[in-house]
């Protein structure tokens, strides 16, 4: 009989006063469970809830068989609940105080550090892991994504947790040394006794690491079954893709766009690289290296890069000379809000609008601004938000879509003929597949070209019509 350390009963929240969710899963001793989802909100709405971050509204929590009540982080954690993000670790520290910084194991009895002790004990952990390569005295800024969030998973491991709760990172283990190493450490943590809970937004995990999987649809788990075969992707999703596909594969030969001329390679003396963006194509560029984001972030603070250029429509692109013939930059946000949340609807959607916003005297035309901001909305069909938030009051804390939305509509209000989405690992921030394949969609029907970086090829081919790799 397996016994049940965690399970979830009827939990929900209300928005309005009307109940939205209504989760019940139950997770095993020495399980692994992959809960699939692509309902952003109710994802974080679970991971604040299991960190005592955000109380339920209906339902109960159970802990071994016993009611539990979270009601800070501090519980969670004495529960043994611990949630793994991809930024918890202390960038600036090294492998072994990062995986210890609490254990008071490592002081001798004056209250002294005894960092041979620590690092030993260090090696012999990721020598259990086989992460052998990662040395205890490498600095974290140093590692590779992956590699910082696998030693977060050991950090949770190392506090005691009984149940980890990793968060999908913003990059896939898409290469097979990552999925391999994924693969040890998940059957290591199930033979020391823990279980392990993957909330996941995208349809392609490393679903060889776990034992069953749920699927989240509208607030409520339609399914729960063991793993013997890799879940099919939504319907809706797969249509959308290769529709979108075939619209863009009619338009490819249309006319240049956009031309990346000499941007500086790894090795910048002696390697270059150039692109054409063909007007109402998804051009994907395969950027492993980070060579392109850089020079593309630098253009998106409104800088010009010391070496290497963009031709926007024959002409070279500079910020400060194209206010109204604009390339419009979505980078991956620095922080938890893509917004001003004490700006209302509004002021956000207009905020890089001048004229024809104000006068000659420096007054604002409010029915001109709400004019150019509705149509903005209405063009990606997010006007509901104007009925949803208001245009007076501040938006405060919204859903992360309401965000991406906002921002795009921001953009839209200055007619730019290209977006370009760099993310050096997902090209979608924290976005479903399906949010993002119909957002790529409605710009392209806006006539509108698309540029999306990413260092995983993998996902670059759900969305582009055409792919190019910087190490070509």
């Amino acid at each position: 009989m397996r016994h049940e350390v965690l399970r979830l009963d009827h939990i929900g929240r209300s928005v309005n006063n009307q109940i939205i969710n209504d989760i019940s899963l139950t997770l095993y001793r020495q399980e692994a469970l992959c809960v699939l989802t692509e309902d952003i909100d109710t994802k974080n709405f679970l991971l604040d809830y299991l960190q005592g971050n955000m109380r339920a509204d209906q339902g109960n929590l159970y802990i071994n068989d016993q009611p539990k009540f979270l009601f800070d982080l501090e519980q969670a954690r004495q529960a043994g609940i611990y949630v793994v993000e991809e930024n918890q670790l202390i960038s600036s520290l090294n492998v072994a105080d990062n995986l210890y910084l609490n254990d008071s194991t490592f002081y001798n009895r004056f209250h002294f550090r005894e960092p041979g002790r620590l690092h030993l004990a260090t090696k012999e952990l990721l020598s259990r892991f086989s992460l052998d390569e990662i040395r205890p005295n490498a600095r974290i800024h140093t590692l590779s994504p992956a590699d910082v969030y696998l030693l977060s998973i050991l950090r949770a491991y190392t506090s005691g947790a009984k149940i980890i709760i990793l968060n999908t990172p913003s990059f896939v283990f898409s290469l097979p040394q990552e999925t391999k190493r994924l693969q040890r450490i998940v059957r290591i943590l199930k033979e020391d006794g823990l279980s392990i809970l993957w909330f996941s937004n995208k349809w392609h995990p490393v679903f060889q690491n776990f034992d069953r999987f749920a699927v989240i649809i509208n607030g409520v788990v339609t399914q729960q079954t063991k793993l013997t075969m890799i879940p099919p992707i939504i319907p809706e999703n797969d249509f959308i893709t290769s529709a979108m596909k075939r619209s863009f594969l009619e338009r490819e030969q249309q006319k240049e766009v956009l031309h990346g001329l000499q941007i500086p390679g790894a090795d910048r003396f002696f390697q270059t690289f150039s692109f054409s963006l063909y007007q109402g194509e998804i051009l994907g560029i395969c950027d492993r290296e980070n060579i392109l984001v850089p020079f593309m972030h630098t253009l998106a603070a409104g800088k010009t890069p010391k070496l290497g250029s963009l031709l926007l429509d024959g002409c070279r692109y500079h910020p400060d000379f194209h206010l109204r013939n604009q390339i419009a930059f979505i980078t991956p946000s620095g922080g938890p809000s893509r917004i001003f949340p004490q700006m209302n609807l509004c002021d956000n959607v207009s905020l890089l609008l001048k004229s024809p916003l104000y006068n000659a005297a420096g007054f604002m035309n409010m029915r001109i601004r709400n004019h150019m901001v509705f149509t903005a909305l209405k063009s990606i069909q997010a006007d509901n938000l104007i009925e949803k938030y208001g245009i007076k009051h501040p938006l405060g804390n919204i859903t992360f879509y309401d965000q991406i939305m906002i921002e795009i509509a921001k953009w839209l209000c200055l007619k730019p003929k290209v977006f370009i989405f760099t993310d050096p690992y997902s090209i979608y921030d924290n976005l479903s597949e399906n949010h993002f394949s119909k957002l790529l969609g409605t710009l392209q029907s806006l006539d509108i070209s698309l540029l999306l970086i990413s260092g995983s090829e993998e996902n670059l081919s759900k969305f582009c019509t055409r792919i190019i790799n910087t190490e070509s």
